[in-house]
């Protein structure tokens, strides 16, 4: 998983007078993974840094239209080249046992224990 951050607009640097601080105008985040036939696939998202963006699937891309945006110095995104291109269809489905249900559960009854105190 590789992620990261654009900074390209000033009207929204409300930070930088007081604090030094920019304002990100985008977030990006790559995903590299195997399929179930252990091919390699990737998915890329780049979101606008504003509230209620709509489905997440709206900000699917490439990693290479990623890269081309990127002015960070730090190289390119490790994936393999034949894949840079790619767009995914659509959000990949959250694996079976993926945990993240039993950490949202826990925390749900980590709240439920607060409001009893």
């Amino acid at each position: 998983t590789f992620g990261g951050l654009k900074y390209n607009e000033t009207d929204n640097d409300d930070f930088v007078a007081g604090w030094g601080i920019k304002t990100p105008d985008y977030w990006w985040k790559v995903v590299l993974g195997k399929d179930d036939a252990g091919k390699d696939q990737v998915i890329a998202w780049l979101f606008p840094n504003r509230e209620n963006l709509g489905p997440l699937d709206d900000y699917l891309t490439s990693v290479a239209a990623i890269e081309s945006q990127l002015i960070d110095g730090l190289g390119a995104i490790a994936v393999p080249e034949a894949l840079k291109s790619v767009v995914a269809d659509g959000s990949w489905e959250i694996p079976s046992g993926c945990g993240r249900g039993r950490m949202a559960e826990e925390a749900d009854d980590d709240v439920d224990q607060d409001n009893k105190a």
